[in-house]
């Protein structure tokens, strides 16, 4: 028992100390991290919007769309249409006079692929996405095309979930959180995190990569597999930057059942074994391993006073380096109340067995997106 304890006891320090420092080490590259609003120097932008079975929802950000302000160059709307089944194109009608309605060819399928056929459709080099359930400010098109200089390939920009009851207010803490490591990590030129939902890249670099070649056949990293494929290819100092900006952030509803949820994360989970940057697949490990050690200590720490301790410790550590992060990210997106703060402690047991059952996941995530099953 006594080795096993001394083990445990060096796991314990290990992983908890990467952590600590990950944690620490990305609330230090959010705090750094600085918006500076240039002239916009691009002539002109084509926003690129995949769509399946949207129609419910698709006119709240059509009419977001259409008020931008202080946008002086041409904007291209595009409606890529990934086979709806609804009255989509129906709902559309009142609209078509200023957006682009685009059906994907009966040969393609998915959102990367749609993406690929806006793209190619795109009159301008700013490619923007979005997706068909966000709202975001009316100062959101010039705030984000206000981020590119002339060496700026990708901005990664924020997305917050709105909610309304506790499970949906545990899901909008845990993006927050997400959304700083990412910004964080492309502070240091390391980019990991970022959501599809708010992106703004050349149409060049793009093209430079190949697209979505070598990924195609995924449902998810439409996102954050290109990010990675830009940064590998220009590697230059402000090639990719984060758009720290409130009026850059995009709204989108969380998901309102656990079903929802698990099927949604066990999509963005898919793309995990395919991150082509070993630096990042280490992290995850590291990351996970502590989650494993906090676990098994805290389901001992019943029986053995000594991991009891143990325990108590790490999830100290676990609180309050994630709190670094999230001080900052409720600030940003002006969310900084006690009662999130509480929200944000409550939901430390539900975060730790989520983490733990997407490793698992991870192994083989199959699951069903957009009335379509993917394994």
């Amino acid at each position: 028992m006594m080795y096993f304890l001394y083990g445990f006891y060096a796991a314990a320090v290990i992983f908890s100390g990467y952590y600590l420092f990950f944690m620490c080490y990305h609330a230090v590259g959010i705090k750094k991290t600085v918006f500076t609003q240039n002239p916009i120097a691009v002539q002109g932008v084509s926003i690129l919007i995949p769509v399946r079975n949207d129609a419910k929802q698709i006119t709240q950000l059509l009419d977001c769309l259409l008020i931008q302000k202080n946008v002086f160059v041409p904007v291209q709307i595009l409606i890529i249409d990934d086979h709806s089944q609804d009255d989509l194109y129906t709902v559309l009608q009142p609209y078509l006079h200023t957006v682009e309605y685009l059906p994907l060819p009966q040969e393609k399928q998915g959102k990367k692929q749609a993406i690929e056929h806006g793209i190619l459709q795109a009159k301008h080099e700013i490619i923007i996405t979005t997706d068909a359930d966000c709202t975001m400010h009316e100062e959101w098109l010039y705030t984000l095309l206000s981020c590119f200089e002339e060496q700026v390939q990708f901005v990664s920009a924020p997305v917050l979930l709105q909610a309304n009851t506790l499970f949906e207010k545990i899901q909008q803490i845990e993006l927050m959180g997400l959304v700083g490591i990412g910004a964080g990590a492309i502070y240091y030129h390391k980019p990991n995190l970022c959501n599809g939902a708010n992106l703004a890249y050349r149409k060049s670099a793009f093209n430079a990569v190949n697209g979505y070649e070598g990924s195609r056949h995924l449902a998810s990293g439409d996102d954050e597999l290109l990010m990675h494929k830009i940064h590998a290819y220009f590697n230059k100092k402000r090639g990719i930057v984060f758009c720290k900006n409130f009026d850059a952030i995009v709204y989108t509803p969380a998901q309102h059942t656990l079903k929802q949820f698990l099927q949604q994360r066990k999509r963005w989970i898919s793309k995990a074994r395919h991150y082509q940057r070993k630096g990042l697949t280490t992290q995850l490990v590291l990351l996970y391993s502590f989650y494993i050690v906090l676990l098994v200590s805290s389901m001992l720490s019943l029986w053995f006073i000594d991991f009891l301790y143990i325990s108590t410790t790490l999830w100290t550590i676990k609180i309050l380096a994630e709190y670094s992060i999230m001080i900052q990210m409720f600030s940003f997106f002006r969310q900084k109340t006690i009662k999130n703060t509480v929200i944000f402690l409550i939901s430390q047991m539900f975060q730790c067995m989520y983490v733990l059952w997407a490793g698992i996941v991870s192994l083989r995530p199959a699951f069903i997106w957009k009335e379509r099953k993917y394994e």
